[in-house]
């Protein structure tokens, strides 16, 4: 889900107008984004926390060149799920995995399986690892 989803979501659900939901999604990130910015930790119920993780630099290496690097002290945005919505992700997986579910995504009367889940997801790609497991407020 993008932004621009989470805004049409709010104005099917709620009925706000597209300008009004871009305002109030936006003062949302702002004020996380903002929190962050003065090292508060930002919690959501049901949802998550936000914090800044600080990390001293080191040495490393270019994957490509190999050649050594210096890696810059840094300052990342950690989201750490919170045990509501890992149980509601994780029924929403069990659910899907029950014979019979039918797959919005696939328009027909099957759950995706390994052979069609490119066809509901796209084309499969190599996953990405995870900078230390952070996520980036805003940055996409």
């Amino acid at each position: 889900m993008t932004k621009s989803d989470l805004i049409d979501c709010m104005c099917r659900l709620r009925g706000v107008p597209t300008g009004r939901s871009e305002q109030l999604v936006n003062a949302i990130f702002e004020a996380i984004e903002q929190a962050l910015g003065r090292d508060e930790r930002v919690e959501i119920r049901g949802i998550g926390s936000f914090e800044v993780r600080i990390y001293r630099g080191y040495m490393g290496r270019n994957p490509r060149t190999g050649a050594t690097v210096e890696v810059k002290p840094k300052r990342l945005a950690f989201f750490k799920a919170g045990k509501e919505l890992k149980d509601r992700v994780q029924r929403g997986a069990d659910r899907a995995r029950q014979p019979g579910v039918v797959d919005a995504r696939l328009g027909g009367g099957e759950s995706p399986t390994v052979e069609n889940a490119a066809s509901v997801d796209g084309p499969r790609k190599a996953p990405r690892p995870p900078l230390h497991g952070h996520a980036v407020v805003g940055a996409r």
